[in-house]
């Protein structure tokens, strides 16, 4: 027979009355839809950081990314899997890279099922000094995963497009937890049926730069903006259009021109540039006219 091992829940020192301090019941309030908050999540992550130091006398824990990652992904499952269905995910491919941590909790204090539970991306750094500027913050992990859009094509188990992003450094002075709540609205309709249905004084810039945004978010790295383009026009029901690409451009440059008519009869010319040798199409140039029909 193997060797039963009991897990005690993760021990945060004592309570006034005496009685051992968990994280049972913040966890309580994140695990109900209605009750979570960055608040109570930021909360979660302090005390993680504090049992971490605790944990840490002998400094057997490293005070880098990696120790405080394995430390929070064993922390959620190795306590709590069981009493709240922890599921967690470490290095997912989503967006533009790699999430460190994701969590979901699939049941709540009473074990009931969750089908809208929130989800909860976390994104690690160690603070690294030159001099006397830290140059790693909490704000730029959450920064990271917002401009790399980990949240956006990302399902995660769940029906809820409510999620709470964290960035987390344990070994930090100051700030060391920052968690913000999102929420996921993805578009009805494409870039180009917009474009299609849009009377010319509704195309604004603002509206053009969130369209392209959404398209970024929405494409991995290796999806040029161009060919999005192009599948959005050709399975659109616009019957006259055209494209002309133009590769042998200075700089190893592509330029892509789309050219057609909306449903107001406004010819819309959409030229796209990008850089055919990057990776990403985060530095995706683009340039839109629409021209007014004088009939």
């Amino acid at each position: 027979m193997g060797t039963i091992v009991k897990v005690v829940p993760l021990q945060l020192g004592k309570n006034a009355d005496g009685s051992v301090k968990t994280l049972d019941d913040i966890l309580d309030e994140m695990s109900d839809p209605t009750t979570i908050t960055a608040d109570n999540v930021e909360s979660f992550f302090y005390k993680l950081k504090e049992a971490y130091l605790n944990n840490n006398k002998k400094n057997v824990l490293r005070m880098v990314e990696a120790a405080y990652h394995g430390f929070t992904y064993e922390a959620a499952i190795l306590n709590y899997h069981i009493k709240y269905g922890i599921y967690a995910d470490v290095e997912q491919s989503t967006g533009r890279g790699f999430l460190d941590l994701y969590i979901l909790l699939r049941k709540d204090q009473h074990g009931n099922y969750v089908p809208n539970a929130v989800k909860i991306i976390i994104e690690f750094k160690e603070e690294q000094r030159k001099g006397s500027n830290s140059i790693m913050s909490v704000q730029d992990a959450v920064k990271q995963i917002e401009e790399k859009a980990y949240a956006f094509q990302f399902a995660g188990r769940t029906q809820s497009q409510v999620v709470i992003i964290v960035g987390a450094d344990f070994g930090a002075t100051g700030e060391t937890v920052r968690a913000k709540e999102s929420k996921i609205d993805l578009p009805k309709q494409s870039f180009i049926s917009k474009l299609i249905d849009a009377r010319q004084a509704t195309l604004d810039h603002t509206t053009i730069k969130q369209e392209l945004k959404t398209i970024y978010d929405s494409t991995r790295s290796d999806e040029s903006l161009d060919r999005v383009i192009l599948g959005e026009l050709l399975s659109s029901n616009v019957v006259e259009k055209n494209v002309f690409i133009i590769k042998d451009f200075p700089n190893g440059q592509r330029v892509s021109m789309f050219v057609f008519k909306n449903q107001y009869q406004k010819a819309v010319i959409l030229t796209c540039i990008e850089q055919e040798n990057l990776a990403s199409p985060k530095y995706v140039r683009v340039f839109l006219r629409i021209h007014r029909n004088q009939q």
